[in-house]
């Protein structure tokens, strides 16, 4: 078995066995920067050119590794953080308008709306507790409180 370490992120094996047959393969490994890619300085060109046209993060990320780019960390594509990192060194903050991080279904209540409708249920529950609690009969645990489901409307 060959090793040859020619560029940064690539290395080439080369493995003669025993029959004479030979298989040559190229591995990608890991870097510690975008510069140490063999793609590296037009893959951050790219990057700027994509970010002025104020696509997201994770747009770009896909764009990139369409075209065969990678992450220094990652072999298989470009990473978003990785976007991200070149963005903010080349200084181009705040082109795109903030997205929230975490996206959920429509019919699912927010932080906001969830906390509204245990106030409340809240307030019911007081209400309700001050003419007497209400239990649940058939419950295993014997008298184990009756707990509503919240719901949208």
């Amino acid at each position: 078995m060959i090793l040859d370490r020619g560029e940064h992120d690539l290395v080439k094996v080369r493995i003669v066995w025993r029959g004479g047959a030979v298989t040559e393969i190229e591995v990608k490994v890991r870097v510690n920067s975008v510069e140490n890619l063999t793609q590296g300085v037009e893959m951050r060109e790219r990057v700027l050119e994509l970010a002025r046209t104020k696509l997201h993060d994770d747009e770009i990320a896909a764009i990139l590794t369409g075209e065969g780019h990678r992450s220094p960390k990652c072999p298989d594509g470009v990473l978003p953080i990785t976007v991200q990192r070149i963005r903010f060194q080349a200084g181009l903050k705040g082109l795109t308008e903030q997205r929230t991080r975490w996206r959920h279904s429509p019919d699912l209540l927010s932080a906001q709306e969830l906390a509204g409708r245990i106030e409340h249920s809240r307030e019911l529950a007081v209400r309700s507790d001050q003419a007497g609690p209400s239990f649940d009969r058939s419950s295993p645990f014997g008298r184990a409180p009756v707990l509503q489901h919240v719901a949208r409307d």
